[in-house]
């Protein structure tokens, strides 16, 4: 069990028998599970609960863990040190209150969908395809977490389950079983009371790093015998991307499934799978209407070319519509995911221009309850007209050292070739990089490199291999946005469409022959 708020969760009460006569009140907010506390006295073993619980400040399990997603604070806080529910041997004070409160699940009604997102990463995904590679944070998508975090039965080695958030089919993040299968391992994974139609149907997503069997079944009990466990067994997979195995459960009609699990056959020395999506349902996959009349409501200007904005739309007329995407389309056909919401309104907080684009067409897309989409509804966003200039003109520039006094990188954004031979940026540094400080982040839609013949030295000394790299800030990590190998050109240009404060051209090979010296006549930064 794991429930998380601000400051005061609802008082935990187990026991049966007499009522608890008062609350208790732990501080949690200094010491976390480093808080003493006299369990016995709260929860006397085989007697009734003397008291009532409140937990003060339980989200200090988020202030002391490491930046980027994690649930170890949280699972030692809720579940104990040995990360087991069912296992509180331990030596020290704090047992996790899953040893004294007893599970209570919300899954109690159809359709049930979870693709172990918890609402946050570092990507989004869309049925398996990144659509965004930026870092995001929104709670109202979060799935609901496994019940049991983590209760795994094998008469060998245990697997190991954990949260993934380097890959997934929805959201940022997917279920992981790795470890050495040597023996059938039972993974239950949520308390349920899902009643069993003629047409209900259990579909799990999966992705294995090669083809070949999965050496997993999907574990379902019900309630007249909850503890026994019936396996449907997943088969193959025939590559390594995500594919979905879908089962009928018509044979258990009339049924409730009391647990929802999973479990593994076979032998390996290195087992690794990935769950991207464990659904029950009945019949065919509804997907909603279409939202209508999306419209942009407001714009405020937050840059050159950038704009924060408010979205709203009429909600879906028809179907059980879960949240709503809306996404930006791109010149290339492709779309970048923007952000959801379960309302009908929507704030972007940055919307970044491309290029020098006139209009940003916008789409806004219902996802039901159970992972069906409807119809995109578009809106566009208008942009004003740019003149777009060389942010790179007379901006400070650095370099990994140069010829001569008077061959300093300043010298390739000064806006001039016909200065003669002294015109222009040398080094003959072992590494050899010119660097140009823009000033802020600023859109860009393409680089230009003056090479020696552009500023009438011989074209055996124009850049043969190169690159150009971008960043935004000096603590940030180089990305490589141009790439090129075989140069002969004088003068070359290249498309780019992203945003930076610091570009760098990095140069690997300076010219046709064996002469070590980079000769760079203009390097040009254009955008608005």
């Amino acid at each position: 069990m794991e429930r998380e708020r601000p400051e005061l969760l609802p008082h935990l009460a187990r026991g049966s028998g007499a009522a608890s006569t008062s609350c208790q009140r732990i501080d949690t907010e200094s010491n976390g599970y480093g808080t003493s506390v006299d369990w016995n006295a709260l929860f006397p073993a085989g007697q009734a609960a003397h008291h009532s619980l409140g937990l003060y400040r339980p989200e200090w399990t988020w202030k002391s863990a490491a930046t980027g997603p994690t649930h170890g604070p949280r699972a030692r806080y809720w579940v104990g040190a040995n990360g087991d529910p069912s296992r509180h041997t331990t030596t020290l004070s704090w047992k996790g209150l899953a040893q004294y409160v007893a599970e209570s699940s919300p899954v109690t009604a159809k359709p049930f969908v979870t693709h172990f997102d918890a609402g946050q990463g570092d990507f989004y995904h869309s049925g398996g395809t990144r659509v965004s590679g930026a870092a995001w944070n929104n709670l109202s998508l979060q799935d609901v977490p496994p019940t049991y975090r983590w209760l795994v039965t094998s008469t060998g080695t245990k697997l190991k389950p954990s949260i993934d958030y380097t890959d997934a089919y929805e959201g940022g993040s997917a279920l992981r079983l790795t470890g050495t299968l040597d023996a059938v391992n039972t993974v239950r994974l949520y308390q349920t009371k899902l009643p069993v139609a003629a047409d209900t149907k259990l579909s799990v997503v999966v992705k294995t790093p090669a083809a070949g069997p999965t050496r997993l079944k999907a574990a379902v009990s019900f309630t007249d015998a909850p503890t026994t466990f019936t396996t449907l067994d997943l088969g193959a997979t025939t590559g390594t991307g995500w594919e979905h195995k879908t089962l009928d459960l018509s044979a258990y009609a009339g049924k409730t499934v009391a647990q929802l699990g999973l479990e593994t056959t076979g032998t390996t020395s290195s087992y690794d799978i990935k769950v991207g999506r464990i659904a029950l349902y009945d019949g065919a996959v509804d997907a909603p209407s279409a939202p209508t009349a999306p419209t942009v409501l407001g714009t405020t200007d937050t840059g050159g070319a950038s704009k924060s904005l408010r979205l709203g739309w009429t909600a879906s007329a028809s179907g059980e519509v879960h949240h709503y995407e809306v996404y930006r389309r791109n010149a290339d056909g492709g779309r970048t995911f923007l952000g959801a919401t379960p309302n009908d309104s929507y704030f972007v907080p940055k919307l970044d221009r491309a290029g020098t684009e006139t209009s940003t067409t916008l789409d806004v897309e219902a996802v039901s309850t159970e992972f069906g989409r409807s119809p995109a509804a578009s809106t566009t966003v208008t942009w004003s007209a740019t003149t777009e200039s060389n942010l790179a003109l007379n901006r400070p520039a650095t370099a990994s050292g140069q010829c001569n006094a008077s061959e300093a990188p300043a010298k390739a954004v000064n806006g001039s070739v016909s200065g003669g031979n002294a015109d222009k940026w040398c080094a003959t540094t072992s590494a050899k990089w010119l660097e140009v400080d823009l000033g802020s982040s600023r859109p860009l839609n393409r680089f230009v490199v003056k090479h020696a013949a552009a500023g009438g030295e011989s074209a055996s000394w124009n850049t043969r291999d190169f690159r150009v790299e971008v960043r935004d800030s000096t603590t940030a990590a180089w990305t490589t946005a141009v790439t090129v190998s075989g140069n002969t050109a004088a003068t070359t240009t290249h498309p780019v469409a992203l945003s930076a404060r610091y570009v760098r051209l990095v140069v690997t090979a300076p010219t046709q022959t064996t002469d070590p010296a980079a000769r760079i006549y203009e390097f040009e930064a254009w955008g608005t």
